[in-house]
């Protein structure tokens, strides 16, 4: 059962929550796994991955390419 209630008071009142996170790129890491230097941008939005695709990365996309072909087949 709900409990109405009613208070009276002056001043003001802010509720304010500050909490949150950043996400922020590895360069490191991104070097490391495409073999240069390269900018999340570059990699996430202009889709470049420079000259170097990692050997994971190409297995990955080959296995998804087959995927998507035999669904697109299945669903003929």
């Amino acid at each position: 059962m709900d409990q109405p209630s009613y208070s009276r008071s002056r001043g003001v009142f802010a509720g304010l929550t500050l909490g949150g996170a950043t996400l922020r790129a590895d360069r490191d890491a991104n070097e490391r796994f495409y073999g240069e230097r390269l900018d999340s941008r570059e990699i996430v939005l202009d889709g470049e991955t420079g000259n170097a695709v990692p050997h994971a990365a190409t297995r990955l996309r080959q296995s998804l390419d087959t995927l998507l072909a035999d669904a697109d087949d299945e669903s003929k």
